[in-house]
This record gives C-alpha cells, structure tokens and sequence, in this order.
C-alpha cells in the first residue's frame, strides 16, 4: 500500500522539449522518481551533473555518503529542519546535497530544492521512504537525457541480478544482497558459507557487483567472531586492499551485521583503514 502512496504523492516534472544539459540543469540537487518504473529512486548530483540510482536503503544510504559534504555542525544547526513552519531556507550553495557533520558523520542530511529544508537519512526504511516522497516524477525519456555515473561507487548498473522475480521497487532495508550480486566463496556456496560463520570456522566470501568485495572469517575472538573485510577491486582506488577488522555475533544474521554496524561511527567492533575511510572526519 505503502508504493501507492508514494507514486500518488509524486508530482511529474512539466518537462518541455529541452537539450539534454537545460533538463540536467533543472532538475540538478533533486531526487527523482522514475514513473514508469514503478517510482525508481535516483538523485542528480550538482557537482558532476550525474544520476544516481538509489536502489535501496542501504546502496543509497552508502552511495550518499560516499557524496556528502562535510560542513561544520553549527552550518547543519542552522538550515530549518523539515518540519519547521518557517519560510527560512538553507543556503544556496547547500541547496540540493546530502551533508553530514564534522562531529556525527555517521548522521546523514538532504536539503530539498523543493523546500529548502533538511531531511534526515540513515539506515532505515522509515527514512528512505521519505525521501522517496520528495522524489519529483519524471518519464523514462526524460530521465534518459541525463548522464549515467558508471562511475560511482555503488552503481546498481553494474549489478548481475540472479532473482528475477525482484520486487519492481528494489530491495528492502534487510538488502538481500544474493539478489543484487554474484558471490564466490571457497567452500561452494553462500549456505556453506553462513554455516561456517555460525561455527566462526575460517571461510572466504567474494561479492562482486559494485567491486569486488573480500569477507573472510579469521576465527573466534573472545568477544565474538572476528571477520576481515577489504575491497579487492573499487572504482575508488583508494578504497582497494585497505583491510577493515569487525567482531561479529555469531547469533545474529552476518550480512544484517554489516548492512547496520560496520558503517557506523559508535560502532566499537569495527578497526582499521576501510573502516576509517567509510567515517572519515
């Protein structure tokens, strides 16, 4: 019921015979709703003039903080939260990004084009369906004429879909990752694979879609399970062969662990390079 709604709520650009660059330029800082495509989420990023695919909770939360824009935490204060009555709005300069704090770089916001408030953004359904009902619709033509970044870091593009039978709108928060990617793992399959977790036995996992992504169970810590994960291939390069150490809960789901913990900055069970590229200050 929830997808109705949203698509209800959406309102289609008026587009007009336009070249290419003017629509970019029109929409540039706006989220945008693919309307036929059962309301597909992307984001034009002013800097580069190119679109995003926000594909889920997570890929998009990911993909924005990739994108974000560290600003002074008095800055963030001080742009009108979306529900402020005010008719006050943000900066022009702020206009249309995704920011975070110097001091919480793990708390994510959106100034809208459209009201020039902030909107909050983290890992949950809950925020990302709201962003969803700012996302302005526009006809697959249209979205067409603006440019593709094959370069970003979690480009949906780039994904080998195995399940066919996929939801239209993407996947859920919980990311069913099986569904978006390919995996390789040295003990035959991904089933194998969570069953050696269960019993913190040494096993290796390589994800690839949006790189090539390394999780490999060292063995057991006296706080839990220890996993070493590294990009083995990244469009950012500076992200590759830089090792991230988390201790894991046995008990508890391995992908949920890392979609919600591993990039969060008051998570004390992450250490190491990646894990300070992924909250750097």
């Amino acid at each position: 019921m929830y997808k109705y709604l949203i698509i209800l709520s959406l309102i289609l650009i008026p587009l007009f015979p336009a070249s290419a660059s003017s629509l970019t330029k029109r929409v540039s800082g706006m989220l945008l709703s693919s309307v036929e495509e059962n309301g597909q989420l992307w984001y034009v990023n002013p800097h580069n003039n190119t679109r995003y695919q926000m594909h889920s909770t997570f890929i998009a939360w990911l993909q924005a903080k990739q994108i974000a824009i560290k600003v002074p935490e008095k800055t963030i204060n001080a742009i009108p939260l979306s529900t402020n009555k005010t008719v006050k709005r943000a900066p022009k300069k702020y206009i249309g990004l995704f920011l975070y704090s110097e001091n919480k770089n793990d708390e994510l916001w959106y100034v809208s084009p459209k009201t020039g408030k902030k909107y909050f953004f983290n890992l949950s359904d809950d925020s990302f369906n709201f962003l969803k009902t700012l996302a302005l619709g526009i006809s697959k033509k249209d979205l067409n004429q603006i440019k593709l970044n094959e370069k970003g870091l979690y480009s949906v593009s780039k994904f080998e879909t195995a399940d066919k039978n996929i939801d239209d709108n993407g996947i859920k928060a919980e990311l069913k990752l099986k569904a978006l990617i390919t995996t390789t793992v040295d003990c035959g399959s991904e089933s194998c694979f969570s069953k050696k977790f269960l019993n913190c036995s040494p096993s290796e996992m390589l994800v690839s879609g949006f790189g090539v992504f390394d999780y490999n169970i060292i063995g057991p810590d006296q706080n839990g399970c220890k996993v070493k994960m590294k990009f083995l291939e990244n469009p950012n390069k500076d992200w590759e062969n830089k090792e991230m150490i988390c201790i894991l809960d046995i008990k508890k789901d391995f992908l949920q662990q890392v979609e919600k913990n591993v990039f969060l900055t008051n998570n004390t069970k992450c250490s190491g390079e990646l894990f300070d590229l992924f909250n750097k200050q």
